[in-house]
């Protein structure tokens, strides 16, 4: 560490030895819960700064971490919000802390996937919350999320991102999310459509690979 990393994690050091020292005397009265959460929140902050000026991926994982772990203990301590949303909450944190790390260096594309797949589950969790939600399709729900975020890195594809192969997760897991929905109900035609809906992708694939073998031979 520099410098300005010893002062401010010193700082940090000292105010917490200081707090604990004055709870361990009854000169105040916090519960433990709420400093942990609160020192853990401002390790993730400082290991955040840190990440904005070394580009650093490990210090962004750590303060993933320990955002998740500091949100976790506050929000499930926290009178004002209900037990149902708190999976919610913290996975959506999460998403949108690797998605800045995307935004600030775009070169970091596989930061969308886990961002994809955490938001995914808290959408998942959201809507289970719902009255008319059936669980059976909860596994269509993550399939699809996944397939969109396949198909979200296909389309941001560029000449510094070479992604075009998103396309195939992408079309792979949406069908098999399609294959869970329809298994799921109770709809006459579903044992047909799935088979039909493979010999219709096998197809694509195969003339999408013949058109690209011509065009590299026509080249």
């Amino acid at each position: 560490m520099n410098q300005k990393s010893n002062l401010i994690f010193g700082t940090l050091l000292i105010l917490f030895g200081v707090l604990s020292l004055a709870v361990n005397l009854n000169l105040i009265y916090l519960d433990f819960e709420y400093v942990l959460a609160f020192m853990l929140l401002a390790a993730a902050a400082y290991l955040f700064v840190r990440f904005r000026k070394t580009q650093q991926f490990g210090s962004l994982i750590a303060a993933a971490i320990l955002l998740f772990i500091g949100s976790a203990i506050l929000i499930e301590h926290a009178w004002f919000v209900d037990d149902e949303l708190t999976g919610v909450l913290l996975f959506w944190i999460m998403t949108a802390l690797f998605i800045f790390g995307y935004v600030r260096d775009q070169r970091k594309w596989g930061l969308l996937i886990p961002a994809g797949v955490l938001f995914t589950l808290g959408s998942i969790v959201l809507i289970d919350m719902s009255p008319f939600m059936d669980d059976d399709l909860m596994g269509s729900v993550f399939f699809l999320g996944l397939g969109l975020t396949f198909g979200f890195l296909y389309l941001i594809r560029n000449e510094q991102n070479k992604l075009d192969w998103a396309r195939i997760p992408a079309l792979i897991l949406t069908v098999f999310a399609g294959f869970i929905f329809l298994m799921s109900t109770d709809l006459f035609y579903a044992n047909l459509i799935f088979p039909l809906i493979l010999i219709a992708i096998g197809g694509y694939l195969i003339y999408h690979s013949t058109q690209n073998r011509a065009m590299k031979r026509s080249a």
